[in-house]
């Protein structure tokens, strides 16, 4: 019905007047019994489109040419007898959120306290994650290392840190939405993979700091250097458009460009780097923050 309902509402958005005769185009034809096959086209005939229009409405409860099939089951149930039309995930726009040091975590509405003991995570839908309170936000690339939260080393300048997983799809614009409009007391770290790909994304969401871990030349240099042994230079290389976007990023920035996020992007081009969040639970690896 969602596939349906999107072909349809193009026709009718687009106002054609004939269609390529697919087989969704094909199977409303002899449903609705609407337009006229000519060869491989599918022609409207007079009153096809209002028709079309208003079989919609009664079947999905919306308008094609003025709405849209998006917003959460819940919203499309005071409208449609089938909720699934929807076309949002169910958990699409939930964000994924912990707090360090177990500190509670601030919930429009609620007057009880939000707690995130270690191995678990703490699913919120937007608008009800409240961060005026909250000095410092952690944006973690992955969601392996959002999961094990408790596993890593992380600065001590963070504290209390609240830890917002990414999210990927629907739940990624809701992350962004959200670190777009924080508080400007809230500072943002960064936490991403060290490739050229994580210093793009933190970039792109304009962190304040960047989470990477200590001692980075002294640590690759060493005997049996751990990172050495974690690094991922095919995965490197894959990232040749990120690597060159960000070369091209510091020479039209060269006070950035001389400055730290420089230098850790220069360790990882002339060393190939790619070390995954994952690795980063290792024993030895005490986390940093750059500021950038």
């Amino acid at each position: 019905m969602r596939l349906k309902f999107q072909v349809i509402q193009n026709a009718l958005r687009k106002g054609l007047n004939q269609v390529s005769l697919n087989k969704t185009w094909e199977a409303i034809h002899h449903e609705m019994e609407i337009g006229e096959i000519r060869g491989r086209m599918l022609i409207f005939q007079s009153g096809d489109i209002e028709l079309l229009r208003q079989l919609m409405h009664k079947e999905t409860g919306h308008d094609p040419v003025h709405e849209s099939l998006h917003g959460s089951r819940i919203k499309m149930a005071q409208k449609a007898a089938n909720e699934k039309l929807s076309s949002q995930s169910v958990f699409g726009n939930l964000l994924q959120v912990a707090r360090l040091n177990g500190a509670s975590i601030p919930i429009a509405g609620s007057t009880c306290a939000a707690l995130t003991p270690p191995g678990t995570l703490l699913s919120v839908r937007e608008n009800y994650l409240l961060l005026d309170d909250i000095p410092n936000v952690i944006l973690t690339e992955n969601g392996s290392a959002a999961v094990y939260w408790d596993c890593y080393r992380y600065p001590r300048e963070v504290g209390d840190a609240l830890i917002i997983y990414r999210g990927h799809g629907q739940d990624s614009s809701v992350v962004r939405n959200l670190i777009q409009n924080r508080p400007k007391t809230t500072r943002l770290y960064g936490f991403f993979d060290l490739d050229p790909a994580g210093i793009t994304m933190a970039l792109q969401y304009k962190v304040d700091a960047l989470v990477i871990p200590a001692q980075l030349e002294d640590q690759w240099h060493q005997a049996n250097s751990w990172l050495q042994e974690v690094n991922q230079s095919k995965v490197h290389a894959q990232q040749y458009d990120e690597l060159r976007g960000l070369e091209r990023y510091f020479q039209e920035h060269p006070g950035i460009s001389s400055g730290r996020l420089g230098e850790v992007f220069d360790f990882v081009k002339c060393h190939q780097i790619a070390i995954m969040q994952e690795h980063m639970t290792r024993d030895e690896c005490e986390l940093v923050a750059l500021n950038i």
